[in-house]
């Protein structure tokens, strides 16, 4: 479902975004959905975080885990997806949109999207979850494309 409240069929790509945090890699789980208007009209990005992870609201994510950016808002069909990411990859290696659960055990680093657990996972291990709040994601379709980018 739309923010209009219209029902449309949406293409989906699922897969993590590789960013530099703190002279370290990241990859942080996102799904890019495509209207059939794109790319007239912008794509609908959500930062997916993984059972171990928790959406760290800022600038640019809300916390529903929707990726706000200027080159979104304004988007124009001279904008591409190769650029969308570049300035994602950008932002989120300057403020990374998630960060590890809190655990009863164990403290959260508050400036590193993992916890300083020395067991814990980098991001890139984790499989792709869905957003936390399904009511502002598009629906699911029946199939999806999995990617990676180096």
């Amino acid at each position: 479902m739309t923010d209009n409240g219209l029902r449309v069929l949406l293409l989906t790509i699922s897969g993590v975004l590789p960013i530099l945090f703190n002279q370290q890699q990241y990859n942080i789980p996102i799904q890019i959905w495509f209207p059939l208007t794109y790319p007239v009209e912008p794509p609908f990005i959500f930062v997916t975080p993984t059972a171990q992870m928790i959406i760290k609201p800022n600038r640019s994510v809300d916390l529903s885990g929707r990726v706000m950016l200027p080159y979104i808002t304004y988007w124009n069909q001279n904008n591409n997806m190769l650029e969308c990411l570049a300035k994602m990859r950008e932002v989120f290696s300057v403020e990374p949109p998630v960060m590890a659960k809190p655990t009863n055990n164990h403290a959260v680093n508050q400036t590193s999207p993992v916890s300083s657990r020395p067991n814990s996972m980098h991001l890139q291990n984790h499989p792709v979850a869905r957003p936390q709040n399904q009511s502002v994601a598009p629906p699911i379709p029946k199939f999806a494309i999995l990617f990676c980018l180096f």
